[in-house]
């Protein structure tokens, strides 16, 4: 277990000009880029493999519409109910990007990590860790909306681990990082899992309380032995809505809408569901455009922000 300090990745996000209802998400290293652009309800990906053709980095483009599973499967999230209550869960902002935090934003530092199955889809630690940090950044335009964003300084490299449930995983992961945690100053601690869990789930974590010992979350970053393919666009899904649950978004608050020829649904619906007919936004209800009275996730969020970026630093 190695812990590392982030590797300079530049990472911007915002909109297409002209267009105030779009978001854009970009991480830039080297020679390889990674994103997504969201116009009018299509979101286009950018994504990267680890096979080469002239020692530059072979990449993928694709519409998330474009992603097809059997109409009858639903991939869920699971709730933790251990103990009292308990749920389930990256901006990659380096220096040079902290400086275009407005005053009104609220950050909440994350420590990331992750093992080496994970690391071995990719096959090396900078191409793995630029992916992680898009996946922040693109979670980020979710939490844009609410005035806040997370941040990070370090990776926590673990070796291989074993395999088990997501409950198991996670039992682990509560025991093993807290000293990490509070090496690192970190508010969240999530752990990027690359093997496929023992049970029907894709992620769990830490559902909001008002306690700092509610911070921890594991995701599912591989395909599953049902219809989850863990495609780039999938796993931001699974990233921001383990995330929302750290900060008190639920279940029952997610909205739906219909725009031909799909459903809907913004990133706090119970279940991944990705087919012919059904799409997930990484976007929360706002109580206005992208929900109503009773599909206010943002609401919550703003409320406990303040409490979960002093978890381990003081406001």
């Amino acid at each position: 277990m190695v812990l590392v300090d982030a590797p300079d990745i530049r990472t911007y996000h915002g909109k297409v000009v002209g267009d105030e209802d779009s978001k854009v998400a970009m991480t830039i290293s080297n020679n390889l880029l990674i994103g997504m652009i969201d116009v009018d309800e299509n979101a286009y990906y950018i994504d990267f493999t680890k096979n080469e053709i002239g020692g530059k980095n072979i990449h993928n483009i694709y519409r998330a519409e474009s992603i097809e599973f059997d109409l009858t499967d639903e991939l869920n999230f699971e709730i933790d109910e251990s103990a009292d209550y308990d749920s389930k869960l990256e901006y990659s902002t380096m220096s040079d990007n902290l400086v275009l935090m407005s005053v009104g934003i609220t950050s909440f530092n994350i420590l990331l990590c992750y093992d080496s199955a994970y690391k071995d889809v990719y096959g090396s630690y900078t191409l793995v860790e630029m992916e992680i940090s898009d996946m922040i950044n693109t979670a980020n335009l979710g939490l844009d909306d609410h005035d806040a964003m997370l941040t990070f300084d370090y990776y926590k490299r673990y070796g291989s681990l074993d395999n088990g449930t997501s409950q198991e995983i996670i039992d682990f992961f509560k025991d093993d990082i807290p000293p990490y945690r509070d090496i690192t100053d970190s508010d969240l601690t999530t752990l990027f899992y690359g093997q496929d869990f023992d049970d029907n789930t894709l992620g769990r974590g830490s559902t909001y309380n008002g306690s700092s010992d509610r911070a921890y979350s594991v995701l599912q970053m591989v395909p599953s032995t049902g219809s989850y393919g863990a495609s780039y666009s999938e796993r931001c899904i699974v990233l921001t809505h383990e995330i929302g649950h750290n900060l008190d978004a639920r279940y029952d608050e997610h909205y739906e809408w219909v725009a031909p020829p799909f459903t809907y649904y913004t990133v706090m619906s119970p279940f991944v569901v990705y087919n012919s007919t059904h799409r997930v936004r990484p976007l929360f209800s706002d109580g206005d455009i992208y929900g109503n009275a009773s599909c206010n996730n943002g609401q919550y969020i703003e409320a406990c922000k303040a409490m979960v970026a002093a978890f381990r630093t003081e406001i």
